[in-house]
């Protein structure tokens, strides 16, 4: 394994770890599918149209993506209403 394949591989696993620990959170409040969409993650996060690599997100940069995904499922629901 070259020095880049292993950054990207202990990358790769230290996310699964993360949502795994995510997973734990969500099934203790009772979100059930979010707890079972980030148990997939955790073991199939590369599928094709994922996150780039080695990418870090910061609060201050997402904060607002709540927001704006809330903004997007109601346009939707709005669509899909009419």
């Amino acid at each position: 394994m070259t020095p880049e394949e292993r950054t990207l591989v202990e990358y790769r696993l230290e996310r699964a770890r993360e949502a795994i620990e995510e997973a734990s959170l969500l099934f203790e409040t009772g979100h059930l599918h979010t707890y079972v969409n980030r148990l997939y993650y955790a073991c199939f996060n590369r599928q094709k149209g994922d996150y780039l690599d080695l990418v870090v997100f910061r609060a201050e940069q997402v904060e607002e993506w709540q927001r704006q995904t809330e903004h997007f499922v109601g346009c939707m629901a709005d669509l899909v209403s009419r």
